[in-house]
């Protein structure tokens, strides 16, 4: 693998980049985030305030222990909530507000350990009660968690469960996926369409295996993507076109296996040439690669498999399988 071999030469010889943050202010140890102020060890959020230990976290304020959250404030605890309020250990609930160890809520208010309602108050289990008896009945049992979470757990079985959480799509295969069209084997996404095995997509088009795309179009093999468009295999590239095996290029057009660069055109292994240059021999470098099989493969990750989020997410082969 002559040429992936002098790519990754290349990238171990450029500084990394340590956290993305776009116009942030006191967010220490925090990575892909933007427009937001006062937090903590989160990932990947935008115009949030005074979160901690968050992940995908969008116009949220005082959020801790969240993950993909929207226009949420004051919870702790919770998954895949939007647009509600001081709810806690509850995922999949719309519009609600007090709200604790729920599941697949809309628009209710005061429920306790229940799921699938809609539009409800003052409810425990999914039954209704007065006020007065919600209040008492949920202050003794706050007192060991343990056993409503065991009690939870119970009752959710009796109840029946989304095979697949999509809103306003067509055509679509995957889950939680919101205003999207013909999106096979996708997660996690919105507002995108015609794109396949693909996870976090915001506005995107005609993507393929890509992980966290915004406002991007006709990418394949990438993973942080931001107003990307027609690139291959790349790593972390914003405001670009036209790549191929680059990493950390921004406003760059025309680049094949380039690290690290900023308002550049036609370079190759960062060195600069005309366009006639680049477009010769670039034609001949994909050529040859894929006479060697090499072209669409990939070099492995500068972090280790313990610094990052894939541990979150079972490995049937463990981290040894990543580093070759």
């Amino acid at each position: 693998m002559l040429y992936l071999e002098k790519f990754e030469k290349l990238r171990d010889s450029q500084p990394r980049l340590a956290l993305g943050q776009v116009s942030c202010e006191n967010c220490e140890y925090s990575n892909y985030i933007g427009e937001s102020k006062n937090c903590y060890l989160v990932t990947d959020c935008y115009q949030s305030e005074n979160c901690l230990y968050g992940k995908r976290l969008f116009f949220c304020d005082s959020c801790i222990d969240c993950n993909i959250m929207e226009r949420c404030q004051l919870c702790y605890g919770c998954t895949n909530c939007k647009k509600s309020y001081n709810c806690n250990h509850s995922r999949e609930c719309l519009n609600c507000s007090d709200c604790d160890f729920c599941e697949n809520l809309k628009g209710c208010q005061n429920c306790f350990a229940c799921m699938n309602l809609r539009q409800k108050k003052y409810h425990i289990l999914n039954k209704r009660y007065s006020p007065e008896e919600y209040e008492k009945i949920v202050k003794n049992a706050m007192e060991s968690p343990e056993k409503i979470i065991e009690k939870f757990q119970e009752f959710k079985k009796t109840q029946p469960h989304q095979q697949s959480i999509q809103d306003s799509c067509e055509n679509c295969e995957g889950d939680h996926l919101y205003n999207c069209q013909n999106c096979h084997y996708c997660f996690d996404s919105e507002k995108s369409k015609d794109s396949l095995y693909s996870d976090k997509l915001i506005n995107c088009e005609d993507c393929c295996d890509v992980v966290i795309g915004d406002f991007s179009k006709w990418n394949y093999e990438c993973v942080s993507s931001y107003f990307l468009h027609n690139s291959n295999f790349c790593y972390n590239c914003w405001e670009s076109a036209n790549l191929e095996y680059c990493e950390q290029c921004f406003q760059c057009q025309d680049c094949l296996f380039c690290v690290n660069l900023q308002h550049k055109q036609f370079h190759i292994f960062n060195i600069q040439y005309t366009k006639e240059e680049y477009l010769q021999k670039k034609s001949q470098i994909i050529s040859e690669m894929k006479k060697t099989e090499e072209y669409g493969k990939f070099i492995g990750s500068t972090y280790p498999y313990e610094d990052t989020l894939a541990q979150e997410k079972p490995q049937q082969q463990g981290p040894q399988s990543l580093q070759k």
